[in-house]
């Protein structure tokens, strides 16, 4: 007995010891949980609507004040906010049934509901069941923490909390703003609007119980993804409902019969990447949101954008793929369209960010325009004669011969008929004239600031297109003529000051080449007569065509408006024989058209008009006088936009210039194979002396015809003026192979 009797005791005790030693294990797992708890909680914000004081988030609004865009990235919904009166009765009974039925009896968490839920998971084997409550969630959505049973223990807690800091009408509206569906919409209005397009008050039974069994799975009971789960979860609500005599039967009949389909809503136009622009540009003020008031015409756009998308359709079997559209008023510098196609519908492709209205492309013929509004300003006028003919230059180590886009070639033209006609050798010899570096910093003074190249790097060639521009920068530069020469940046935002416009051409120059971009007749010989150029309205048009059929372009300006069009392929793909009247021409002249709808014809300039356009004031004479500068065509080595006249006098050796390399050509024999040296300011009677490698050569005008020989070889050339005064070029070295 004594044996079993200290066997007992001993037992007794080592129990007593170990219920001790447990009981303080847990006092101190519960103390440590507690501090935890305690160094974890939040205190809940008060008012709730605190929380958006650290929000970004800006709409982008037309000048009229329509949305053109909606972020939907940001934590909160502010926009879309809507106070508990101003949403249905029924759609708050909706998600109080769904989510959380004793949400007016409970303290912030369901401990009821809580151990209901983990009890038939244990029983699943896995999460059947949630039992969050509304106050739980919005405590989510508030401070939000990584998923896992801590952040549900603390999420309780801060319920209790939330519960004695605001009212239960305050908890639910902030729930119902900011409840997360699908597509990054929060809140009750907006995802009425992207699931039903639907405002709240016209929500039918249906969709309102939709929207509130999305709430716990937006993409598995998705109507409109997969429609079977969605009807069979808002049959059960609509049951429960009906029990609870929140629902009538005919109201519950209706939720049954009753076909849910999609009508995603779209924005009211189309400007993504216009407001992508305009945010990028203005900065979001931190804690309120905030619309900006843009200068765009949603109803321009719109119409636009139809245009664009059905140019680039129709023209797909010639390989265009992309488009843009620039539409401004310059005389305010606000931009009224700004329009991209081919991109695709879809804004989360990475096709559909690149905003081919700042894409740099090859200008072709489109800068042409400043070239000849530069060389009017250095004495030359619309008549001015310049030679069209075969024309060759220096391009690295060998030649280019230029042509026209007809391969044909005129003889002599006036200035007018060389700029309407856009012919290629007349421009080059104009830029010759002005010199390519005086030309480069005239484009740069005008917008063309993506040009980093030197003269040298261009070359005369730059007036062909031998650079990329955007469609930006040549609406920008166009509309500076279209102000008659004086340049302002554009605005895209109303009430913004404008800058200090700046005159780079002067009225007299930027009238003349008005006149001549608005004249039919100036361009029939490329062009023939009438056509998609000849607008009923007096409109300054041109078009420019890339080398290969890479871009082509249409710009144009009016008395008041300024637009320009770029067709081509952002993958760099050339089109199909697309020039710029073909594609563009057709889109601009239909923008114009609407423009005009308004019925105000003014003329293009008015001032220019009864004013004979061979630039009365200077006189004929001095139009003949001008010619020889623009036969020969020198370049002056220049960098600066000095905006004085160039002295053309003086000789320079065209052909051969230093450093070139000819290649016999083995098809010709030797003895009949020649190559033709050519001088600059040598008129055709003059006397020259050719120095060839120490030999003397003897001939009258510009060129003399040498017997190719190969090896290297020095040439250099003298001439023997009428006052006796001799000129002499340098000596070139070109080898011969």
């Amino acid at each position: 007995m004594k044996v079993a009797s200290k066997i007992f005791r001993l037992r007794f005790f080592r129990f007593r010891a170990a219920l001790i030693f447990a009981a303080g294990a847990v006092l101190a797992l519960s103390a440590l949980l507690w501090l935890a708890t305690a160094r974890d909680l939040k205190d809940p914000p008060r008012p709730l609507s605190s929380v958006f004081g650290g929000v970004e988030k800006l709409r982008v609004l037309d000048r009229f004040g329509i949305p053109l865009s909606t972020t939907y990235r940001n934590s909160y919904n502010i926009h879309d906010y809507a106070y508990l009166h101003e949403i249905p009765q029924l759609l708050q009974q909706a998600f109080i049934m769904a989510e959380d039925r004793r949400f007016y009896s409970h303290k912030g968490a369901d401990w009821a509901a809580r151990f209901n839920a983990a009890f038939q998971n244990l029983l699943a084997l896995k999460v059947v069941r949630g039992a969050s409550t509304i106050t739980e969630q919005t405590a989510r959505l508030v401070n939000p923490r990584p998923r896992g049973l801590w952040s549900r223990w603390l999420y309780a807690f801060e319920a209790g909390r939330m519960e004695k800091s605001s009212s239960k009408a305050e908890i639910l509206e902030f729930y119902l703003n900011e409840v997360p569906f699908a597509g990054n919409r929060r809140g009750v209005a907006q995802a009425a609007r992207f699931y039903f397009n639907r405002d709240l008050a016209t929500l039918s039974v249906k969709e309102s119980l939709a929207l509130a069994v999305m709430a716990r799975s937006p993409s598995r009971l998705s109507p409109h993804r997969n429609p079977a789960a969605a009807d069979a979860a808002i049959a059960r609500l609509a049951s429960a409902m009906k029990r609870a005599g929140l629902l009538t039967e005919d109201e519950a009949g209706q939720a049954e019969s009753e076909v849910l389909s999609p009508a995603f809503p779209g924005l009211s136009v189309s400007a993504f990447h216009f407001a992508e622009r305009v945010l990028g540009e203005n900065p979001p003020t931190r804690g309120k949101a905030t619309e900006i008031r843009t200068t765009l015409d949603s109803g321009l756009q719109d119409f636009c954008q139809k245009l664009l998308d059905q140019s680039v359709a129709r023209l797909a079997s010639r390989d265009v793929g992309n488009a843009a559209l620039l539409v401004a008023d310059h005389e305010t510098s606000e931009v009224l369209a700004y329009v991209v196609s081919g991109n695709g519908e879809d804004e989360n492709a990475p096709s559909a960010r690149m905003d081919a209205v700042t894409a740099l492309r090859q200008p072709g013929s489109a800068l042409k325009p400043f070239a000849y509004a530069l060389a009017l300003e250095r004495g030359w006028t619309p008549e001015t004669i310049i030679v069209d003919e075969p024309m060759s230059e220096k391009v690295g180590r060998g030649i280019h011969r230029f042509k026209n886009y007809s391969r044909t070639h005129y003889g002599p033209l006036t200035l007018r008929e060389a700029l309407g006609n856009s012919l290629n050798i007349p421009a080059i010899k104009t830029v010759q004239f002005t010199g390519v570096g005086d030309f480069l910093a005239a484009l740069k003074s005008i917008g063309f600031s993506d040009l980093s190249g030197d003269a040298l790097y261009y070359g005369a060639g730059l007036v062909l297109g031998d650079g990329e521009v955007s469609l930006w920068q040549m609406v920008s530069a166009y509309a500076a003529l279209g102000r008659m020469g004086e340049f302002r940046p554009l605005v895209t935002v109303s009430g913004r000051a404008r800058g200090a416009a700046r005159r780079v051409f002067s009225q007299k120059a930027a009238e003349d080449i008005a006149l001549i971009l608005s004249d039919p007749n100036a361009r029939t010989r490329e062009f023939g007569s009438g056509g998609v150029l000849e607008f009923p309205v007096e409109t300054a048009v041109k078009t420019g065509t890339s080398s290969d059929y890479h871009d082509s372009w249409a710009m144009g300006y009016n008395f008041r408006y300024t637009a320009g069009v770029w067709m081509g392929n952002l993958s760099r793909k050339p089109m199909q024989r697309v020039t710029g009247s073909v594609g563009p021409g057709l889109v601009l002249r239909a923008v114009f058209a609407r423009l005009a709808e308004g019925g105000d014809t003014r003329p293009l300039a008015a001032s220019a008009k009864g004013r004979d356009s061979s630039g009365a004031g200077d006189g004929g004479e001095n139009a003949v006088k001008a010619a020889p500068a623009a036969v020969p065509g020198r370049a002056r080595p220049s960098s600066a936009f000095s905006g004085k006249p160039f002295d053309p006098e003086g000789i320079s050796l065209d052909r051969p210039f230093d450093g070139l390399k000819i290649a016999e050509d083995p098809r010709i024999p030797d003895q009949l194979e020649f190559y033709d040296f050519r001088l600059s300011g040598v008129k055709p009677a003059e006397p020259v002396a050719w120095n060839i490698d120490g030999a003397v050569f003897r001939s009258k005008g510009s060129r003399f015809s040498w017997q190719v020989k190969k090896g290297r070889h020095a040439v250099s050339a003298s001439v023997r003026r009428p006052t006796g005064k001799t000129e002499k070029t340098l000596t070139v070295d070109f080898e011969v192979r």
